[in-house]
C-alpha cells in the first residue's frame, strides 16, 4: 500500500483567497512497486464540483469556483467540504481534502425608502403617517429578509416587518413640528437592518404648513348704534313764472 505524506488538507474562502496549494510525496513499502509515483493531472474538476485540481511533480493546487451558487450561498461561519482524488502509478487512490469557508455577502436594497408627511394634514390618532415597502436581495441563503423591529428616529419611528413593509409615524403635536412655517422642513433618517446585519436608511421629510390664524370680530352694542335722522331737504329749485298773457 502506497503511503502519501506532505500536505493533504487545504482551505479556501468564498470571494477569496480562492486557491490552496501543497506538496505531497508517495512511497511504497512493497519494493516490487517501486519506484511508485504520482500521476500528474491538470484542471480536473474536484469531487464535489466546487473547484478544480492540478497536480504536477507532487505540487498540487486547488482553485475554488467562486461563481458556484452553493459557494455564494454560504454565510459567515458556513462551510463546504471538497476533495480532489488522485492516483499513483501503482493504481492506489488518494485524496486532498479542502475546506471552503463562507463569508457574509452584503444585501442589496431597492424599493421605497423615502416618505413625506405634512404638519396638520391627514392626521390619524394625532399622528402623521407614511409607509412604503423595501426589497432586498442577498446571495447568502435565507438572508433575503429584514429584522422585524420598531426603530426610533429624531422625531418619529419606523416599524418594519420581515417582508420589508414599513410604516413611519410621528406625533403631530411635537413642538418641532408645530413650530414649522410653511416651506420649512425637518428630516428624519431611520436605519433598518437585514437579517445579516446590513443596514439601510429610510428617510422621511416633514413639511411645515401655513398656520390658520382666526380673527375675532366683536360687534358694537346695539345701544351705540344711532338711529338715522330723517332730514327735510328744502326744495330750492325755482319754478318758471307762468305768463299772464
Amino acid at each position: 500500500q502506497a503511503i502519501v505524506s506532505g500536505t493533504t488538507v487545504g482551505t479556501v474562502s468564498e470571494d477569496g483567497p480562492l486557491t490552496s496549494t501543497g506538496l505531497i510525496s508517495i512511497s511504497d513499502q512493497d519494493t516490487s512497486d517501486n519506484p511508485v509515483s504520482l500521476i500528474d493531472v491538470s484542471g480536473v474538476v474536484s469531487d464535489n464540483g466546487y473547484g478544480n485540481f492540478t497536480l504536477g511533480g507532487g505540487n498540487w493546487t486547488y482553485t475554488l469556483d467562486n461563481t458556484n451558487t452553493d459557494v455564494q450561498a454560504l454565510g459567515s461561519g458556513d462551510r463546504l467540504n471538497d476533495t480532489a482524488t488522485f492516483t499513483a502509478s501503482d493504481g492506489s487512490v488518494h485524496l486532498v481534502s479542502i475546506v471552503i469557508n463562507g463569508v457574509n455577502d452584503l444585501a442589496v436594497f431597492s424599493g421605497e425608502d423615502t416618505g413625506t408627511v405634512t404638519e396638520d394634514e391627514s392626521v390619524t390618532d394625532n399622528n402623521l403617517v407614511t409607509s412604503g415597502t423595501l426589497e432586498i436581495v442577498d446571495p447568502d441563503a435565507l438572508e433575503s429578509s429584514f429584522v422585524a423591529e420598531t426603530v426610533a428616529g429624531s422625531y418619529g419611528e419606523v416599524s418594519i416587518n420581515t417582508a420589508g413593509n414599513w410604516t413611519y409615524s410621528v406625533d403631530n403635536s411635537l413642538a418641532a413640528i408645530q413650530g414649522l412655517n410653511e416651506g420649512e422642513t425637518l428630516t428624519d433618517r431611520i436605519t433598518v437592518r437585514s437579517i445579516d446585519g446590513t443596514s439601510h436608511d429610510v428617510v422621511v421629510r416633514i413639511y411645515g404648513a401655513g398656520e390658520y390664524i382666526p380673527v375675532t370680530v366683536t360687534p358694537a352694542p346695539i345701544d351705540d348704534i344711532e338711529d338715522p335722522v330723517d332730514e327735510v331737504v328744502e326744495d330750492t329749485s325755482t319754478e318758471p313764472e307762468q305768463s299772464t298773457d
